[in-house]
């Protein structure tokens, strides 16, 4: 049997597999970590039918001869998933409660919710809450598409940063100052402007492709995120326990220097 991943030779070496659904299942542990997912198949020439997979994944590789994998990159296949929501929710926005009852009916029948709902589940989460009534489908589209903006030009959307990155290392240099003066509202308010930050920072910096390659601060970008990790989570612990002092010393010291170096290590200035 001939095996290929989009129509080149597959650098995989078989085991055990007996049937067509044991080496797709094997092909798929194969791509993990590879940044591609199987988006599609043919056996012997012919593209496979969603209603006739359960025969197929039971059909026995003997009596194939060629089986070819079809394969997209994760932010490819997001960012189509995420352009069939939208569009199901600038409808959903326009419609009657009859027709709304029928587009979440049919999103929850597409491939856009198949795949959220197991590579994103919290997106798939908030195109779900729209559609039950609790945010609105403007919000949720807006919201959608600053995500896809993010995996279509991670760079971009990085330089765009530049002055919140700034306004909220500012905010946490100033949080002890906060936290002793009693200003609690504000204090809450930058830790969860830093956790808004900080995600969006993190996610953008891993859908781009020199992320490994960086150093920051002189350390390599893996053994740097695990020490900004361990310094998020003992502020969040701190707070959470009123340690003002420590809250305080983490915020100014530790997080502040370190998001706007992370920052500056993959915005245009780093690049």
């Amino acid at each position: 049997m001939k095996l290929t991943i989009n129509g080149g030779a597959a650098d995989i070496t078989l085991e055990n597999e007996k049937t067509v659904g044991e080496l797709l299942a094997a092909l798929e542990k194969f791509l993990e970590g590879s940044g591609h997912i199987m988006s599609g198949f043919s056996v012997d020439g012919v593209p496979a039918d969603t209603a006739g997979l359960e025969a197929l994944f039971a059909k026995e590789l003997k009596t194939v001869g060629s089986v070819n994998v079809i394969t997209s990159s994760f932010s490819a296949l997001l960012i189509q998933a995420l352009d069939q929501s939208i569009e199901t929710l600038r409808e959903y926005e326009n419609s009657g409660s009859e027709e709304r009852l029928a587009l979440g009916e049919q999103w929850l029948s597409q491939s856009a919710a198949s795949f959220l709902e197991g590579r994103a589940y919290g997106l798939y989460a908030l195109v779900q809450s729209c559609l039950g009534g609790e945010v609105g489908p403007a919000q949720c589209a807006a919201l959608l598409g600053e995500r896809r903006e993010e995996l279509f030009d991670p760079p971009a959307c990085l330089d765009n940063m530049a002055a919140r990155v700034e306004e909220t290392a500012r905010r946490l240099e100033d949080l002890p100052l906060d936290l002793q003066t009693g200003k609690d509202s504000r204090a809450r308010e930058t830790i969860q402007l830093f956790s808004m930050i900080a995600e969006k920072l993190l996610r953008i910096i891993s859908y781009m492709a020199d992320g490994e390659e960086k150093t920051v601060d002189g350390m390599p970008v893996k053994a740097f995120l695990s020490d900004f990790s361990a310094a998020v989570r003992e502020l969040t612990e701190a707070y959470e326990n009123r340690d003002a002092v420590l809250a305080g010393d983490l915020a100014e010291y530790e997080l502040a220097p370190r998001v706007r170096s992370l920052y500056s290590a993959f915005s245009g200035g780093g690049r």
